[in-house]
């Protein structure tokens, strides 16, 4: 296994995590993390300027000491942490999280050593089925203002998978035996699939801000717009549900306006 392994972002699990004010950093290997008993452990990567910034040499180095660790099977690092990682066991390489401590951490790439259990590339994904039509509409208030309404797209609802992706014959296999893992968690592989993943509706400010905008899981259901780079709403993408003290006001809000049906957003616009 050499610099030529197939790498796959995201990393088997945390281990030992503390913080540095408030960013996550994970703990080095200590005298009772075993190569010889233990399920995981890490090393520090050197930091001599030679490997500083080099990922190539880093991810040697990393499955040079994996080698040496009787119960490494698979190997996470970072060259931004300065971390190599070492795991006995390891989920699905497209199943890999981002999250430790309940925050994600990026940078780190995950290999196994093991050949039988390495993963071909995924080949590149077909066309999607089309999406449904949107029932949404810009309102000319809004449309006079600068708004503009984008086309549909769709969200992954999996924000702690390393890469949330579309593979078709994965999402055969889950879709044929849902009810008898009886989960709805879609895998990490199809979460970006029809049927995984949410629509939502896209729009554009008038100042160039993206704007999701989807239907809540919640009774009553409300529109909710979002910005979709604020990390706050992978919850709500999750279970579609959001705030409860969120909820509860802007049903209150209106049952006493004359929207009829339509609903607020944190835009204060009336969303359709």
């Amino acid at each position: 296994m050499d610099e030529r392994s197939r790498w796959w972002p995201g990393f088997c699990a945390p281990t030992k995590v503390w913080y540095q004010g408030s960013v996550p950093r994970f703990g080095t290997m200590r005298s009772g993390d075993s190569c010889a008993s233990s399920n995981s452990g890490f090393w520090t990567l050197p930091e001599n300027l030679e490997h500083r910034g080099n990922r190539t040499q880093d991810r040697s180095a990393c499955l040079k000491l994996c080698l040496g660790c009787a119960r490494c099977n698979y190997v996470s690092v970072s060259s931004v942490q300065r971390e190599c990682g070492w795991f006995w066991k390891c989920p699905p390489l497209d199943e890999l999280t981002i999250l430790a401590g309940g925050r994600p951490i990026f940078g780190f790439v995950t290999t196994t050593i093991q050949p039988s259990k390495a993963m071909a590339v995924p080949a590149a994904p077909t066309l999607q089925p089309t999406l449904r039509k949107s029932s949404a509409h810009l309102p000319a208030e809004m449309a006079s203002e600068g708004w503009k309404q984008l086309s549909p797209g769709l969200e992954g609802r999996r924000p702690e998978c390393a890469r949330q992706s579309c593979d078709f014959a994965r999402c055969a296999v889950y879709r044929h035996w849902r009810t008898r893992w009886r989960t709805d968690k879609c895998p990490c592989a199809c979460s970006m699939c029809l049927g995984c993943a949410v629509q939502v509706d896209r729009w554009r400010s008038p100042t160039g801000q993206l704007v999701h905008s989807l239907v809540t899981n919640t009774e009553p259901p409300f529109t909710f717009a979002y910005n979709p780079m604020d990390a706050d709403m992978d919850q709500m993408l999750v279970d579609l549900i959001a705030e409860p003290a969120l909820t509860i006001a802007w049903h209150v809000r209106d049952a006493t306006l004359d929207y009829g049906l339509i609903s607020l957003g944190p835009l204060g616009y009336p969303l359709p």
